[in-house]
């Protein structure tokens, strides 16, 4: 397993090909938008589908990244948990079509949600502790069942399968799409953070089913996942980057707390990623020995764990300042003084910060940062990871029911 850590600035081969990751991820992102809408799941369906076509339309969008339509969703997945605390979307995923800049053939862009509720944090991103054989996903008895994937990334995964906005499932718009007359269907699967997870893990499964909905084999796959954690073990990221390895794209920041999950040797590096501005501290320490015990004998390893991470920085006391500014409403402190006096508050912050804002300057997209519905979102994961609203104590809770 690579060093996590890793400061190699990743080699981009041409502004072409930056501009095609720049557009990905944007559009992966959109997909979190409605992270403070409340609402039944057809409700929701509806507002975050007219807010994505919203942001497409927006001019500083369409400048940067050329004309994108929503073709199908977005598809919203709600629990009983989130019915019962409070109203939200758990999972969100839409397709939207365009064309990369320079090209004329039309694109698909599969775009999942990170971590929205605190349903997603108990169930999809901390169920680790079990694992399940990728065969049972498949429904294949034949299949190797050593590769395995987490208990929580099953679960997400079929909370996307069992989508259907508009009464169509993603197998069944895939059918149509592939079933028409035409050339091949380029259809890239991306998503960030919990998305990055689930990206990769749904790109795989289109791979492994491909001749239930692509009898005409005109789907070419591509996966761009950013931000996410490892989801299964070595024999699950060996099969994927067989199969899947040579049209993915990882994009990581070396110093995001998030992509070192949950690899025991990466894990043991969090305590030690901002120092010596940021150090986490005991509660640091005793938050890795929980992911570690969490995820003990399960062997987690990354796909594509060769792919050196963005070089994030360190965000400096004064700079630090000025990137929480960029927030309409930073924090939600009664007293905005704790944070010089918590350095564990300050710690998660910067791990707030490193899995938001850095990857929009790593990939040159501050102008993005100005949109208020990013502004909203980044807000939501830095209030939820930086320990700043009652969500992130709620989800420490019901862990430790489990």
């Amino acid at each position: 397993m690579a060093n996590n850590n890793s400061k190699t600035k990743p080699t981009i081969k041409s502004d072409k090909i930056l501009k095609k990751l720049q557009t990905i991820f944007a559009i992966s992102v959109l997909s979190n938008i409605g992270c403070n809408k409340t609402g039944t799941q057809h409700e929701l369906e509806d507002s975050i589908s007219n807010d994505i076509k919203t942001l497409l339309d927006n001019k500083l969008v369409k400048r940067l990244f050329g004309e994108w339509e929503v073709v199908w969703g977005a598809g919203v997945f709600q629990s009983q948990l989130s019915e019962k605390i409070q109203p939200q979307a758990d999972n969100v995923m839409f397709v939207a079509k365009g064309s990369f800049a320079g090209e004329t053939a039309p694109q698909y862009i599969i775009s999942i949600a990170g971590s929205l509720t605190i349903y997603d944090y108990v169930i999809e991103d901390f169920w680790v502790s079990e694992t399940v054989p990728w065969a049972e996903l498949l429904e294949n008895s034949t299949f190797n069942r050593t590769p395995r994937i987490s208990k929580g990334t099953e679960v997400g995964l079929k909370n996307l399968l069992n989508m259907a906005p508009g009464g169509v499932q993603l197998m069944e718009l895939l059918k149509t799409m592939t079933g028409a007359s035409g050339e091949k269907v380029d259809i890239i699967v991306a998503g960030h953070s919990l998305g990055g997870a689930l990206s990769s893990t749904l790109a795989l499964y289109l791979a492994d089913t491909q001749d239930l909905w692509d009898t005409n084999k005109k789907a070419v796959l591509s996966v761009v996942p950013s931000a996410g954690p490892a989801v299964g073990n070595r024999e699950f990221a060996d099969y994927y980057d067989q199969r899947l390895g040579a049209v993915t794209t990882r994009i990581w920041n070396s110093i995001d707390m998030i992509p070192h999950l949950f690899h025991k040797s990466c894990l043991e590096q969090i305590p030690d990623l901002y120092l010596p501005e940021y150090p986490a501290g005991e509660q640091g320490k005793v938050m890795v020995e929980m992911a570690i015990k969490m995820s003990q004998n399960t062997n987690y390893s990354q796909i594509r764990h060769d792919t050196p991470g963005l070089p994030g920085t360190v965000i400096d006391e004064i700079k630090f300042m000025e990137m929480v500014k960029l927030l309409k409403n930073p924090f939600k402190f009664k007293h905005s003084s704790v944070i010089a006096y918590n350095e564990f508050l300050k710690f998660m912050t910067q791990v707030g910060l490193q899995h938001t804002v850095e990857y929009f300057k790593l990939l040159y997209l501050d102008e993005l940062l100005e949109l208020p519905r990013i502004k909203d979102m980044i807000e939501h994961v830095i209030g939820k990871v930086s320990l700043t609203d009652k969500g992130f104590k709620e989800f420490v809770e019901k862990l430790s029911e489990r």
